[in-house]
């Protein structure tokens, strides 16, 4: 193999195990950042919705930075074309939160539950807080840490589809705590969230490989988290936990089947992801290939 050929398959070239390394540093910048916008956010005289909001904006706006840094400006835009992609490939993981949702609107008419407080106010904010949220995960786990493991290790079918399953897994492997085996049942709920939020991080990986951008996949995560959260704000004002386990005995067995449903639903879009990207990539070096 010439040394040509070798720069493009990416294992070895030294611009993109430098750009891999400056990446894990920077982005591991932007989460600490994370958690101190969220901090400051909480001493904020401001709506519970707005805190997060806020929390959010500021790491996102060092993601969007670093992104442009490293030669990733192209794929920050939002069109018409991969919106529609990724709710033709997405819409399946939207399934369920439309039941629950509706769900809950209708047993909250049906008892009479008020609307909260200024819900119109708390649905602006969990419209903003979802956006946000949905946009700065996809710039930290679809753009930074997907995009610079393809530029190092995009040159194969084989190595491409290790960096979507660890990609995926690593996303939701952080909505977890812990996966401590001192408790079995909190065990196999953490275990099931993150096989569950896996999947959607697969199809979200494909479609951001299909459509060359970050702004279908978002909007696509923004929804899926607006089902979860607005129920919540406009009947109580406040905005999801986001916990996803619970210690009490026979909630968790709820929990369980709840994500096994979900598991279930999921695995047809999932295993089409897979497929795809197996078929249509034999070589992808993502936003900051050289």
């Amino acid at each position: 193999m010439t040394e040509d050929k070798e720069q493009k398959k990416g294992l070895k070239s030294p611009k993109a195990w430098i750009k891999l390394a400056i990446t894990i540093v920077l982005s591991a910048l932007v989460v600490i950042s994370q958690a101190i916008a969220t901090t400051f956010a909480f001493r904020l005289k401001i709506p519970p919705l707005f805190m997060t909001a806020v929390g959010e904006a500021i790491p996102l706006t060092l993601g969007i930075i670093l992104m442009i840094v490293l030669g990733g400006k192209e794929w920050l835009r939002i069109d018409k074309e991969s919106v529609r992609y990724a709710f033709k490939e997405g819409w399946p993981f939207l399934i369920l939160g439309v039941f629950a949702s509706a769900s809950v609107v209708i047993r909250s008419i049906r008892n009479g539950t008020p609307l909260a407080q200024g819900f119109l106010v708390n649905l602006i904010g969990v419209i903003l807080t979802t956006f946000l949220i949905g946009f700065f995960e996809e710039v930290l786990y679809r753009g930074l840490t997907f995009g610079s493991l393809l530029n190092v290790f995009g040159g194969s079918r084989v190595l491409i589809m290790c960096v979507v399953l660890f990609s995926a897994w690593t996303f939701g492997r952080v909505h977890v705590p812990s996966m401590s085996l001192e408790n079995t049942s909190i065990f196999l709920q953490s275990l099931l969230k993150v096989i569950q939020t896996a999947m959607f991080g697969i199809t979200l990986c494909e479609i951001v490989l299909h459509t060359n951008n970050l702004g279908g996949a978002t909007l696509l995560h923004a929804s899926n988290d607006f089902l979860l959260m607005f129920t919540d704000a406009i009947f109580e004002g406040k905005t999801a936990t986001g916990e996803y386990t619970t210690s009490d005995t026979e909630a968790g067995k709820l929990v369980i089947i709840v994500y096994l449903i979900m598991i279930a639903v999921n695995l047809y879009p999932t295993i089409r992801s897979i497929i795809k990207i197996w078929k249509e990539y034999s070589e992808c070096y993502g936003p900051f290939a050289d």
